[in-house]
């Protein structure tokens, strides 16, 4: 059986998880202990921690030993990552895609462009963008939240960013033509907000494990 490449669709929480991930932003989401999180729930504690562990090796979650005055181990505390609050987000990003193309068509009568729907995502996520950052960190911080499991390499002659899930995977095998060149104007608009001087290029299905972002030393195109 011949095994397709490129990256695997971005994982959904399952409701357990939502659960606690839920608990943990609703206690304030920085440096929440097990304790917190368990209380009045109906798992055993290390079922709890078990998910906790989950979400964390996920990204959903951060955790940090709790600062405590007196012998002994100290508990672990939890904290949402940008990812974390992302999932927790009153809106999934099917219903941002939607409006944005409700948006464009509203706006430009006649077919869309692939290329211009992508910028117009990238503006829908203007709060992840830390503007002129000039850093490419940054733009990991920002398709990680969106679902894309970005994994950063650096090179002599630039950096490198694979794909390891895409929340369209599915649509962009059927047409690569549309997906991956909004794909194309999402990182383009996250590249002009902040302010990298780089070229940005999309390689689509690059290996078996994913996609990859080729940012380049210069200003020049990757992709070109």
């Amino acid at each position: 059986m011949k095994v397709m490449s490129g990256p695997r669709p971005t994982p959904r929480l399952s409701r357990a998880r939502r659960e606690v991930l839920q608990r943990v932003g609703d206690r304030g989401g920085q440096q929440v202990t097990l304790a917190d999180v368990h209380d009045d729930s109906h798992r055993h504690p290390n079922a709890t921690r078990q998910l906790l562990a989950a979400l964390t090796a996920d990204g959903f979650l951060e955790s940090a030993p709790l600062p405590r005055g007196t012998r002994g181990r100290p508990p672990l505390a939890w904290s949402l990552t940008t990812k974390g609050r992302r999932a927790l987000a009153p809106a999934d990003e099917t219903a941002t895609l939607v409006g944005v193309l409700a948006s464009y068509l509203v706006d430009r009568p006649g077919p869309p462009d692939a290329h211009e729907l992508g910028l117009q995502w990238s503006r829908a996520h203007e709060d992840l963008i830390t503007e002129n950052s000039e850093q490419v960190d940054d733009l990991i911080t920002v398709l990680d939240a969106l679902g894309f499991d970005p994994v950063h390499t650096s090179k002599p002659a630039g950096d490198s960013v694979s794909l390891r899930a895409c929340p369209l995977v599915d649509d962009a095998r059927a047409r690569p033509d549309v997906v991956c060149e909004m794909h194309r104007g999402l990182l383009d608009g996250i590249i002009q907000r902040l302010g990298l001087r780089q070229g940005v290029g999309l390689v689509p299905f690059a290996d078996q494990h994913g996609c990859r972002v080729e940012v380049s030393a210069d200003d020049t195109d990757p992709s070109s």
